[in-house]
């Protein structure tokens, strides 16, 4: 499967995550798209999931929080820290994702089997608990 990014700021609102998705379909030749986002991102992507786009969550160390703190940092270290990283976890697949990269989350963070996910995890520094790594 050929799963591209959605370029940074091509979705802002739901209506332009739609047409950059379905533009990265048809255009790209793309077989689904890779959102970079949290809880409050769950209605784009179920938006996009509607207009027939496929989308991979990605949440931890994401583009844009490495941008806005200028530093690449582990999530979800404290409780308040991981009560945030389980409610971004979550929504995407109650949204209709079909995957979610958590990348330089705590090792043995969350369900101890992949089985227990609603989608498979993929990783990036993430320990074993993983269905597959990104490299």
């Amino acid at each position: 499967m050929v799963v591209t990014s959605l370029p940074f700021g091509s979705y802002e609102t739901v209506e332009q995550a739609v047409i950059t998705g379905v533009r990265l379909m048809k255009e790209g030749h793309a077989e689904g798209v890779h959102l970079e986002g949290t809880a409050v991102d769950a209605p784009k992507v179920k938006a996009l999931v509607h207009a027939g786009v496929p989308v991979l969550g990605h949440l931890g160390v994401t583009k844009q929080k490495i941008v806005r703190t200028g530093t690449i940092q582990t999530q979800g270290r404290t409780a308040a820290g991981a009560e945030v990283v389980v409610a971004d976890a979550v929504s995407p697949g109650g949204a209709g994702a079909f995957g979610l990269i958590l990348e330089c989350i705590p090792t043995g963070w969350g369900p101890s089997s992949p089985a227990a996910w609603i989608f498979p995890p993929l990783g990036l520094g993430l320990g074993q608990s993983v269905t597959a790594r990104r490299w």
